[in-house]
């Protein structure tokens, strides 16, 4: 049996990741909108779990590797995984808000407006963030702001990719071999 390349590793990882979030995305706006509070919630739940099987990828990357693997060498294959599952996120996003519920952010829009109104908003703020929500709902189903959309998720998941790629390296003891050629003599 052919031992699973690095390469194949993090591809595999993303997809994974990637199926998990559009689940994760799936229950965000099948939940979320009738309750913007319930979207908060599943939008936090949704990139923790993101970020959570992130660094499982990378501890057994590094667990594939012998125990050790340098920086630049798991930042690269966690930015694979990161360039795939955010390939996931904005083409459910596309898919799902442009054709499966596309009055999704009508919904979403009544439900806050209701929300704001129960908690004695002023008129003003109401407005100011409904019209928010219409030039976000806009934004969501135009190709070229999903494109950007994107980047910026790149972005930021790969600032996480960095940070636990520093989390995750362990280089080898320079010294290991030597020392146990040394007492094997």
């Amino acid at each position: 049996m052919q031992q699973e390349t690095k390469t194949a590793h993090a591809i595999k990882w993303g997809v994974i990741i990637g199926l998990v979030y559009s689940v994760m995305l799936f229950l965000r706006y099948s939940m979320g909108a009738s309750n913007p509070i319930m979207l908060g919630l599943w939008t936090f739940v949704g990139y923790i779990t993101v970020l959570v099987l992130m660094l499982i990828c990378g501890f057994q990357l590094r667990k594939k590797n012998g125990g050790f693997i340098e920086f630049r060498e798991i930042f690269k294959y966690l930015f694979i995984s990161v360039l795939i599952f955010e390939g996931f996120y904005a083409a459910f996003n596309f898919i799902y808000l442009t054709y499966v519920d596309p009055q999704f952010f009508v919904k979403l829009k009544e439900a806050t407006e209701n929300l704001m109104l129960q908690s004695n908003e002023s008129q003003e703020r109401i407005d100011q963030l409904l019209e928010k929500m219409d030039t976000d709902a806009a934004s969501n189903t135009n190709v070229l702001n999903v494109l950007k959309s994107y980047l910026v998720s790149i972005a930021i998941s790969g600032v996480f990719a960095l940070i636990f790629s520093l989390i995750i390296k362990k280089n080898k003891d320079p010294f290991h071999k030597e020392q146990e050629t040394f007492l094997q003599s």
